[in-house]
């Protein structure tokens, strides 16, 4: 969630999924072609309440077989808008109960 963008005014954010491998280090995801899935960007955001105030973007990957999963902030600029990000990530569908948490802001 990104509150005050202003892409139009040079405000520039990506947020990638990524999952955590054995020796704990993180890396994007990778579909079978080597491209990596599970990223945003501002330019994907839209504005649901219609004022410029709230934009919102959404993810999704399936079966990826990691302990855990997060949300990077790998960039941000502010154009002078003073925006802020939130990314979330939910889990379910395994054999743990999903949840949800802050896993980046800015």
């Amino acid at each position: 969630m990104a509150q005050g963008l202003d892409t139009a005014g040079g405000d520039v954010f990506t947020v990638r999924l990524e999952v955590e491998g054995p020796e704990g280090e993180w890396s994007p995801i990778y579909d079978y072609s080597g491209t990596v899935i599970g990223e945003l960007t501002g330019s994907e955001a839209v504005d649901v309440d219609s004022d410029g105030s709230t934009y919102n973007a959404f993810t999704a990957v399936h079966g990826v077989p990691a302990p855990s999963i997060r949300a990077n902030l790998t960039d941000y600029t502010d154009g002078g808008s003073g925006f802020t990000i939130d990314a979330y990530v939910l889990g379910a569908g395994n054999a743990g109960t999903g949840s949800a948490f802050l896993s980046g802001s800015v």
